[in-house]
């Protein structure tokens, strides 16, 4: 699956809409999740196409933007300083 799709369908599960830093949020959901399978098997190797597969990213990818917006909802807006780590 692309990764845009899963990340789509990921955020379309809250109740909240993205006014500002849809790409950021994007990003941050995608940073985390690599993170995350790095840290559980280091030996992975990560995917450099846009198509991922399915087992393990769409589990972390959700797991992920549950993360970041469970329980909030309306409207949201994300800055760069909204998620620091992605600045380098």
């Amino acid at each position: 699956m692309k990764k845009q799709d899963m990340l789509n369908i990921a955020k379309k599960a809250f109740p909240v809409k993205i006014t500002q830093g849809e790409a950021l949020l994007d990003a941050a959901i995608f940073t985390i999740s690599q993170r995350f399978i790095r840290c559980m098997d280091p030996g992975y190797v990560l995917p450099d196409s846009d198509s991922l597969p399915d087992d393990p990213w769409f589990a972390v990818i959700m797991a992920v933007t549950e993360m970041l917006l469970g329980g909030r909802q309306g409207k949201l807006h994300f800055t760069h300083n909204s998620f620091p780590f992605l600045r380098g």
